[in-house]
């Protein structure tokens, strides 16, 4: 059986990591997928929420995708962590 369902308003923003944890040598990379969800958990596909990113600790942003600075205005986007 096949269900459509209508998406409410964007309610938060849900960070989706590629895996669990960074090796920390430098050199590997993690892709993060950041997605609006609404109340239910619902990806909402029309939002464009503005979202600033900034690490912290010893890991860094490579890259966010698919804007090219560190802002997101999109309803599902990525960001690219590094080790420290």
């Amino acid at each position: 059986r096949f269900v459509v369902e209508t998406t409410g308003e964007a309610a938060s923003l849900q960070l989706v990591p590629d895996r669990e944890a960074l090796s920390n040598d430098g050199r590997d990379a993690m892709p993060v997928t950041v997605q609006a969800i609404d109340a239910q958990g619902r990806v909402v596909p029309t939002a464009q929420p503005l979202a600033i990113f900034k690490a912290s600790g010893s890991g860094r942003i490579a890259a966010i995708a698919p804007a090219s600075s560190r802002r997101m205005r999109a309803s599902r986007s990525s960001i690219f962590l590094t080790s420290g």
